[in-house]
């Protein structure tokens, strides 16, 4: 993706901008691809995979975007195909971005109550066999509500290292990068953003002030509790946000032993540790199917991992 939007040739300047389209496409290409089947002649399904992506980054940024005026999205689309597909393919992309422009499509999205999951789950961009288990279970509305709530864009989360800074300075830092911020209603030191470049550029980062933090695996801090004086075993620590929680949280009293099977994986962890200033955890390369391992209090594991 990142060679149609930016061109093979060129240097990724917006790395967070190229992240979003990714993560945009692929929520919504179900419902592109409906939209650009709808006005395509001929069969759609046979297009080869690289003229399909930049239909699908053309029709995104006409249907969803304004940034970018119409023509640009075409002719910008055209170079793409000319440069990644063929002369002749480019014409194609042409005609179809040019008729989308010309023809109403479903807004996405929205869709008229039905008991077609087929007609939901393009409106949607969502698997047909889900939205037909989730008709079947909680009827149009909620099901409908579920997959209005799935194509939200989610915000960011990070955990402030409430050792390493204050938490005016923190969010004073934050507001002067120009961060939109929230705190969670639910965990201690947790924050909501809407950005991450800038962060990680900043002087925060590198003094250890924050790590991100999926709110999910902030709540196994809450779950292990106040409990001073425990053995705990964190067996597949990678990339090692929950590890420096626990051990920032629960300080000298806790032992942290923390293993990944991977050794690549483990010198992660250990750069995030020793960018938070945490020392007080022992992290080895271990296989947690067929290792030893001392008897501990906690166990955590995080499997199956999805890293």
């Amino acid at each position: 993706m990142s060679s149609l939007y930016f061109g093979e040739n060129k240097k990724i300047s917006h790395p967070e901008e190229l992240t979003y389209l990714v993560q945009e496409i692929t929520r919504w290409r179900a419902y592109l691809d409906g939209v650009i089947d709808s006005i395509y002649q001929g069969k759609y399904s046979k297009v080869e995979h690289i003229l399909k992506n930049i239909l699908r980054l053309g029709a995104y940024e006409l249907i969803f975007r304004n940034q970018i005026p119409d023509y640009a999205v075409v002719n910008e689309a055209v170079k793409l195909t000319r440069q990644l597909a063929s002369e002749k393919a480019s014409g194609l992309t042409n005609a179809v971005l040019r008729k989308l422009l010309k023809v109403d499509y479903p807004e996405p999205g929205v869709v008229v109550q039905t008991k077609n999951p087929a007609t939901l789950a393009e409106a949607t961009s969502h698997p047909q066999w889900m939205v037909k288990r989730w008709l079947k279970r909680y009827g149009f509305e909620e099901t409908l509500k579920l997959c209005k709530w799935n194509n939200q864009i989610p915000s960011f989360t990070v955990w402030m290292n409430w050792v390493r800074v204050e938490t005016v300075q923190w969010e004073e830092t934050v507001t002067s990068l120009g961060i939109d911020w929230s705190k969670s209603q639910v965990i201690r030191n947790l924050y909501h953003i809407n950005s991450l470049s800038s962060l990680f550029q900043s002087e925060g980062y590198r003094k250890g002030w924050f790590t991100v933090q999926d709110t999910s695996a902030a709540l196994i801090g809450m779950l292990v509790g106040n409990n001073l004086g425990i053995q705990l075993l964190d067996v597949c620590c990678a990339p090692g946000g929950k590890t420096a929680v626990l051990a920032v949280n629960l300080g000298d009293s806790i032992s942290i032993l923390a293993s990944d099977c991977d050794e690549k994986r483990v010198i992660k962890v250990l750069e995030t540790l020793e960018r938070l200033r945490i020392s007080n955890v022992t992290v080895k390369v271990k296989d947690a199917t067929k290792d030893d391992y001392p008897v501990s209090d906690v166990i955590l594991i995080d499997a199956p991992c999805t890293g």
